[in-house]
């Protein structure tokens, strides 16, 4: 687990904490991704990086890229943030914010890796099955991955179900290895 993991927890569940209590989750989830992408843009984490620029310009910079977009309470946010020289840290916390998130509003990010596209009626089936299976909303992302040969890989939370071809051609070696 990276630094910026461990050093990005403790802002996600404050930004979460004062997100839920203004009942404004959606805007925070909003204001937390285009910070991360501020803070991770080639030319903004040259200047992060940069010894000679005072942490409150920093802050300022970030703010003012954002165009006022962020809240006096997100401001703060970056502010302290800056302050502590954790900026890097943003597309952390904004990780750890969605995860927050969507435990929360029981919903569960799943990423299905396919061999080839799905139809409507398979991504259907799939998202109820795993609805089924861990009794949450399933928010399903596709992804096409030629190098899985056929069937897919479904990636929700800490579980991977594997169904794909080069898996199970990945066993039968080996167990004719084996044997």
């Amino acid at each position: 687990m990276s630094d910026l993991a461990v050093i990005s927890r403790p802002y996600a569940r404050a930004a979460f904490e004062v997100a839920q209590s203004e009942g404004q989750l959606a805007l925070w989830s909003d204001q937390l991704a285009l910070a991360s992408a501020i803070v991770s843009h080639t030319d903004m984490a040259a200047v992060l990086a940069n010894p000679r620029v005072e942490r409150a310009q920093m802050a300022e910079l970030v703010i003012a890229a954002g165009k006022e977009q962020f809240t006096a309470t997100a401001s703060n946010l970056i502010r302290l943030m800056a302050e502590n020289r954790r900026l890097p840290a943003l597309p952390d916390v904004a990780e750890g914010f969605e995860a927050l998130r969507a435990a929360a509003e029981a919903r569960l990010p799943v990423t299905v890796r396919s061999a080839v596209a799905l139809s409507d009626e398979q991504r259907q089936s799939i998202e109820s099955k795993l609805t089924t299976r861990f009794g949450r909303e399933v928010e399903a992302q596709y992804e096409l991955d030629q190098e899985l040969i056929g069937g897919a890989v479904i990636e929700a939370g800490d579980v991977i179900i594997d169904g794909s071809l080069r898996n199970k051609l990945e066993r039968l070696n080996g167990a004719l290895h084996k044997g």
